[in-house]
């Protein structure tokens, strides 16, 4: 649950502020996993925002 809510936050940074710094901001927690998650979420968001 408490990767979720990352998750979430860093989507929000990622189209608030810019992809850049969310990703920026993801690798520096150091967690391999939540980075894949991150970038696995914002591809499906991009894809939705897209349609």
């Amino acid at each position: 649950m408490e990767e979720n809510k990352k998750i979430e936050e860093l989507l929000s940074i990622a189209f608030d502020e810019g992809i850049e710094k969310a990703v920026k901001i993801a690798k520096e927690k150091q967690d391999p996993y939540l980075l894949d998650e991150f970038h696995d979420k914002l591809i499906e968001e991009i894809k939705k925002r897209k349609q």
